[in-house]
């Protein structure tokens, strides 16, 4: 192990959590400054990392051995490859999107090339996986299923007309042989994934009318088939998920949301502001707000581990709250940067990517 290493505290439950980095890897030699989609993906005892210029490796997830490396630039007589879109992984395969309209298609397990498809447009989302296709959400506002073997596309529909984007696009959800999709413009459409056809749409921007330029859909999730949907403008929103019904909309207070959580009975959000809401869903109240962070470097990314949350700024530190009651247990600098995308809990490993192109892996030990 590096000599990386911390200790978090609750000292009302008696327990403690240990964070120690257990190796890091280079993946990019420039600093990002703009939030990425590219964040890693694991598959078993293996993680798989890309940057912009095309370079694409696979580690051991124990020990940041690498696997294989390719560079698709190179592949490509020094083309430049902009890859944008996120990795995706599924039977073996890894797959790319980029900003020049391309999906790649990688072997899992040597990085071979196995086959590139042109798109509609530049590749907003990570590519979602479903039986037989990857279905991907372009720039230009169009929704597309590639067949998983070849790329050769299924369907193409229009569901978004390109709009004033604040962090670009969630990727779509999928349930009930359904893509749930959020756009620009504030709508959540329902797709049937056999064949594109939508099946319900609903326009969130409508239920605030006092915000008309800002109106991205920031984070879409689903539990026990109801569609919870939160946009930038401050509108929270559970749908149901069959027939598209509004069951309940609330105008948080604040606004310009730009990360939320939901489990089976609260609603985690963080809006620009620095100020984290812990949101009752069945009394649909505020159950706590956390605003110590309002005078903090810009807060990025929430995630949630056993009973705590972990936030991340733009300045390497995190900081573990506990869930119950928004008490702050700590702040340590894990990093010397900000994250370039979101940080993965994966069994007792945290999992960053800094803005200068290294990927920290870390060991979490829980105590009571």
């Amino acid at each position: 192990m590096t000599t990386t290493s911390v200790t978090i505290s609750d000292y009302e439950k008696d327990r403690t959590i240990k964070i120690a980095e257990i190796w890091k890897d280079r993946i990019d030699k420039k600093k990002e400054k703009n939030h990425s989609k590219l964040c890693p993906v694991i598959n078993n005892s293996h993680i798989f990392i890309a940057n912009k210029n095309g370079r694409v490796k696979a580690l051991s997830l124990d020990s940041g051995k690498i696997i294989w490396s390719v560079n698709l630039s190179h592949i490509f007589l020094n083309q430049s490859i902009l890859l944008s879109g996120g990795i995706s992984l599924s039977d073996n395969q890894i797959y790319i999107g980029s900003e020049k309209a391309i999906m790649y298609a990688l072997h899992a397990k040597n990085g071979a090339l196995l086959w590139k498809s042109s798109v509609a447009g530049e590749v907003l989302s990570i590519p979602v996986i479903t039986q037989d296709s990857i279905l991907l959400q372009t720039e230009n506002g169009m929704l597309q299923a590639l067949n998983k073997l070849d790329g050769t596309i299924n369907w193409t529909i229009h569901i978004d007309t390109p709009f004033i984007k604040i962090r670009g696009t969630p990727s779509p959800i999928l349930i009930c042989n359904r893509a749930i999709v959020g756009t620009s413009n504030g709508i959540v459409s329902s797709i049937l994934l056999n064949n594109g056809k939508i099946l319900w749409q609903r326009n969130l921007s409508l239920y605030n009318k006092k915000e008309k330029n800002y109106r991205d859909i920031t984070g879409i999730k689903s539990i026990n088939h109801i569609v919870y949907a939160i946009a930038y403008n401050g509108i929270l929103a559970a749908i149901n998920l069959f027939s598209g019904e509004i069951i309940w909309y609330e105008r948080i207070e604040g606004g310009e949301f730009r990360d939320f959580l939901v489990t089976e009975n609260a609603i985690y959000l963080l809006d620009q502001n620095n100020r984290l809401i812990a949101w009752n869903i069945r009394e649909r109240k505020i159950i706590w707000e956390q605003k110590q962070f309002i005078q903090e470097n810009k807060l990025t990314d929430i995630i949630l581990d056993a009973n705590n949350i972990f936030i991340f700024d733009d300045k390497g530190y995190l900081y573990c709250i506990n869930v119950m009651n928004g008490i702050l247990l700590g702040k340590v600098k894990l990093i010397r940067s900000g994250l370039i995308c979101s940080p993965i809990i994966y069994g007792n490993k945290l999992i960053i990517q800094s803005q200068y192109g290294m990927l920290h892996t870390f060991l979490i030990k829980r105590s009571r």
